[in-house]
């Protein structure tokens, strides 16, 4: 699993007002892909990471925290549900990614 990437001063700035306005957008009923879309961010990875990070804030939000289905996420979203399955299992593949690392980092590793 590849760290995840550190962001300067301006990219968290940046990042943080995206992902405010991509909420606002999404809330009043704009679909997922329509609100990134209007994003204006001239760093296509920035706007990547940012358009993925948000999928997986919206999962956890509708899914884990409001109890819709994967099925309803899809559709309130107007995405596929494969994408939401998929956003899903590489949330769960990275939470398990960092607790192993976490893990790691914490065991001392000598002669028994």
């Amino acid at each position: 699993m590849d760290d995840f990437k550190k962001f300067t001063k301006q990219e968290s700035l940046i990042y943080d007002e995206a992902i405010k306005t991509l909420s606002a957008d999404v809330e009043h009923g704009t679909g997922y892909e329509e609100a990134v879309n209007r994003l204006a961010i001239e760093d296509s990875q920035l706007k990547q990471i940012i358009s993925d990070d948000f999928l997986k804030i919206l999962i956890v939000k509708l899914h884990y925290e409001q109890g819709m289905t994967l099925k309803e996420v899809a559709s309130k979203l107007g995405v596929t549900h494969e994408l939401i399955v998929a956003t899903k299992n590489e949330m769960l593949e990275e939470v398990q990614g960092s607790a192993i690392k976490a893990f790691h980092s914490d065991v001392k590793w000598g002669n028994a």
